[in-house]
């Protein structure tokens, strides 16, 4: 079985605190066979992974994290920026354009604008086309306070025929691949074939406090603003941690 992580976020997304070779060298570290740069509403973070993947002998789904009108939308298998601000339904057209793959990021987190409400998602599934494109949720996100959720999450699912998936929305580089996607095969591709076919599973590492990872996540991004990320400059070196890349 092969293992990805479907939400990752890097310093191309204004609150991503690694770059993108870190998040390259730290997936191969955590044994991921695939992982998904999805940076909010911006390619550029995919599509430099996709050009240094070689390197690590990882493979790469391109993707990115939408913000909707109506709350937040991992858009994957695309290499074009999607417009911001449209409804879900439109959203999820304009994926299908391209020919991705659309998963439901962290629903339910509380009343958050970042998160589509279930009675939105149901309503938009009902909308001819919408189906073909939008097929998954996230089910499981890394961080104990969303396992609050995911007993509900999990219901929706299987009553709205959505696939469960597992994507850990990292933006500290602890984070990733605390929860992954397994499927059969090893390759994007097959990613792909089994998201569509519905059969991936979820695989959670281990437990993280979401009180820590808020606290990291806090400090880090404060660093960054003064340009301090935890960077990787060479495809076989560990990631450093509080690094300013221009010093490498």
């Amino acid at each position: 079985m092969g293992l990805a992580d479907l939400h990752v976020h890097t310093t191309h997304s204004p609150d991503g605190t690694f770059t993108t070779r870190a998040a390259l060298s730290k997936a191969v570290e955590r044994g991921l066979d695939v992982i998904a740069i999805t940076d909010h509403n911006v390619v550029s973070g995919a599509l430099e992974a996709l050009e240094l993947a070689p390197e690590y002998g990882i493979e790469v789904v391109p993707g990115c994290e939408i913000s909707t009108a109506d709350g937040h939308l991992v858009a994957l298998y695309i290499t074009k920026p999607i417009p911001p601000g449209l409804s879900l339904a439109a959203t999820v057209r304009k994926v299908a354009e391209q020919d991705g793959l659309c998963i439901i990021a962290h629903p339910t987190t509380w009343k958050s604008p970042a998160s589509i409400n279930l009675g939105v998602i149901y309503h938009a599934l009902l909308q001819p086309g919408i189906t073909q494109t939008l097929i998954g949720i996230e089910a499981y996100v890394a961080g104990s306070w969303y396992a609050l959720r995911h007993p509900i999450l999990r219901r929706f699912a299987r009553n709205s025929r959505l696939v469960s998936i597992g994507g850990s929305d990292a933006h500290i580089l602890r984070a990733l691949g605390l929860v992954t996607t397994r499927f059969t095969g090893k390759t994007a591709s097959a990613l792909r074939a089994a998201l569509e076919e519905k059969t991936v599973e979820v695989h959670q590492t281990r437990q993280a406090s979401t009180l820590g990872l808020v606290a990291e996540w806090l400090v880090r991004n404060a660093l960054r603003r003064s340009g301090w990320v935890t960077c990787a400059p060479e495809p076989d070196a560990a990631p450093r941690t509080m690094f300013r890349p221009d010093q490498a």
